[in-house]
């Protein structure tokens, strides 16, 4: 018998083939003690329960409908059909559930009754706890406890998993996001005061060989200080770096949860330019704080300014600065379902946006970490590589990858070039007016709860009343108040986010950072 969701509008009753029968009353919201007889007005079957959702004081329940099997070895399952239904029936409110349903559409979600998804090999072999913060329906099962459903929610991670098979062996690529700090693009970067980065992607490229698994984790994410960059209309929005003592502030404490999760080796390859404003201060204050952690290596490796012209098969040059901590670092080996070698670190990779080159250069890690394998040389290593490239890339920023095609073929052709400036218009499209609603669904997903959004001027009448208050700005202060003016004016016509607080960071002043820098 399965799954099955039966409801009316007094009645809410889930039934569980291994776990028995809840009732809520919609109007009371209360479990009920026994099973009430109504005459149910809808019927629903379904897989799995994820929890549930908040959103301004309305209760939703989600349900994986179906799945398909990725990787039967692992019981490795995608969600391919969800649905999101309100339990407290005030119709005024339904309207959140697509919210909530865009949101959990925003990455791809797999499960296992195999396996702990959340965990890597390594972990998984030595039976360690779910790691809450890569679970990604986390706070929708804590909600679950208010109705004792908590021991019938399914865990699930977000993010891509890839797999192709060899004569010799299996490769699976998992990318697990976790469920901090998330966001597309410009609404969500830098660290956090917890130390969670935006766009944390954890990776983990797996050999399956007859009993025995090789594995090799490392992670991608935001550089590990106070930062912002908000859409105001230009293609690349102004960065905000925070004060020098958030900065650091920040940055060890995204380290601290590095050690803590993986060990106390951490290399951290950073692909910034350190020259221009965009880039260069933030990879300048990555170096200085970064580096001042223990057992941390950050190496500067601008990616743009070496590979130029091309020459992407330049990104081996970085093997002989990192060599030594791979080999300090390594990576698991689980023999019959034994632990038999231990990864003991990690290789922490970012570019700006954590996406292209960021994603380039981890394949190439991967290859030579786990280059018994000769990985480097099959075609759907690299095509499993731009695969996952391309899906964190759609997660983030709402586009392909840029570079999927340099990790398939090692070059970019005039095709691909003009390819990636659409790629690229289309991208500032999504950053600047889709991208508000984005994070809202983001956050309805990823938050223990929501209140009421606020309520937005229509941009354009917004905008237009800020432009006339600017030109009479231009006449009573003159030309800086005025370019000012302007700038605001454009920023109300950019989407923004209905639940989340823009917060600038208190900027350095320039003389605080020359000194440090000095």
């Amino acid at each position: 018998m399965e799954n099955s969701l039966r409801y009316n509008s007094n009645y809410f009753r889930l039934y569980f083939k291994d776990g028995g029968i809840v009732a809520i009353d919609r109007a009371k919201l209360v479990r009920l003690g026994e099973d009430p007889a109504f005459n149910p007005e809808k019927e629903k079957f379904f897989e799995d329960f994820l929890g549930i959702y908040i959103v301004d004081d309305a209760f939703f329940c989600a349900l994986s409908l179906k799945s398909e099997e990725i990787y039967e070895k692992f019981g490795i399952r995608k969600s391919t059909n969800l649905i999101v239904l309100q339990i407290s029936n005030d119709k005024s409110k339904d309207k959140y559930s697509s919210l909530i349903l865009n949101g959990l559409k925003l990455c791809n979600l797999y499960t296992s009754k195999k396996q702990d998804l959340t965990l890597t090999q390594q972990q998984n072999a030595k039976h360690e706890v779910t790691r809450d913060l890569f679970t990604w329906n986390f706070e929708a099962k804590s909600n679950a406890m208010r109705f004792g459903l908590e021991n019938n929610t399914t865990n699930f991670i977000a993010g891509n998993i890839e797999k192709f098979q060899t004569p010799d062996f299996d490769f699976i690529l998992i990318s697990r996001r976790v469920n901090k700090n998330n966001g597309p693009r410009y609404w969500a970067r830098g660290a956090d005061s917890d130390g969670f980065v935006a766009n944390f992607v954890e990776s983990e490229t797996i050999i399956v060989k007859s009993d025995t698994t090789y594995a090799f984790v490392q992670v991608r994410g935001s550089i590990p200080i106070e930062w912002s960059q908000y859409p105001d209309l230009r293609p690349q929005p102004e960065v905000v770096i925070g004060s020098t003592s958030n900065c650091k502030k920040d940055c060890q404490a995204h380290f601290n949860f590095l050690r803590k999760s993986y060990g106390d080796t951490i290399v951290g390859i950073c692909l910034t330019e350190n020259r221009g404003r965009k880039e260069g201060n933030l990879t300048k204050l990555y170096l200085h704080y970064g580096n001042q952690e223990k057992g941390v290596k950050v190496i500067h490796f601008p990616m743009n300014t070496i590979c130029k012209g091309n020459n992407f098969e330049k990104v081996s040059t970085v093997l002989p600065e990192i060599q030594k901590y791979l080999d300090e670092i390594g990576y698991s080996e689980i023999i019959s379902g034994r632990v038999t070698k231990s990864q003991a670190g990690v290789v922490r990779t970012n570019c700006l946006d954590n996406l292209d080159r960021t994603n380039y250069m981890q394949q190439y890690v991967a290859s030579q970490v786990l280059k018994d394998f000769s990985l480097e040389n099959l075609k759907n290593y690299a095509v499993a590589w731009s695969d996952n490239g391309d899906s964190i890339s759609i997660q983030y920023c709402g586009t392909r990858s840029l570079t999927g095609e340099i990790v398939k073929t090692g070059k970019l052709s005039l095709k691909g070039k003009l390819s990636n400036a659409v790629v690229s218009t289309r991208r500032f499209f999504i950053n600047t007016w889709k991208d508000g609603r984005k994070q809202d669904e983001y956050d309805a997903v990823n938050l223990k709860t929501l209140p009421r959004p606020v309520k937005r001027a229509f941009p354009l009448i917004e905008f237009l009343v800020i432009l006339m208050f600017a030109f009479m700005t231009l006449i009573r202060h003159g030309i800086i108040a005025f370019r000012g003016a302007i700038r605001n004016a454009k920023g109300t016509l950019v989407q923004h986010p209905s639940f989340k607080e823009i917060k600038y960071p208190d900027p350095n002043s320039k003389d605080e950072f020359d000194i440090l820098m000095n």
